[in-house]
């Protein structure tokens, strides 16, 4: 009976010791913890136009063409997008995306 109370007593001290670390995770997996605002939203506070990203940059499955999806992520509008995407088959390839960007 005294080695079951002795286990039992260890096995709650090395419980207790590893609780700290269960709660010590870094908060990178949630989002908003190390949330880092698009240039779009920076050069919104300052009251500026922030330059547009690469096309290389927005195309983020490197395909050499822009989906509604990988630009709206990248902080453009969709009405940009329909604006940008002259041919309207839902991509935008890199000519379309410089045009668009050309003419601002």
């Amino acid at each position: 009976m005294r080695t079951f109370n002795r286990t039992s007593l260890i096995a709650a001290i090395a419980a207790l010791a590893a609780m700290p670390f269960a709660f010590a995770q870094s908060g990178a997996a949630d989002p908003k913890v190390n949330a880092q605002p698009n240039a779009n939203q920076s050069a919104a506070a300052a009251g500026t136009q922030a330059p547009a990203p690469s096309s290389a940059a927005i195309d983020t499955n490197f395909d050499g063409k822009v989906s509604r999806d990988e630009a709206v992520t990248s902080g453009m509008a969709d009405v940009d997008f329909d604006a940008a995407d002259t041919d309207a088959d839902g991509l935008m390839t890199i000519a379309e995306y410089e045009a668009s960007h050309a003419s601002r």
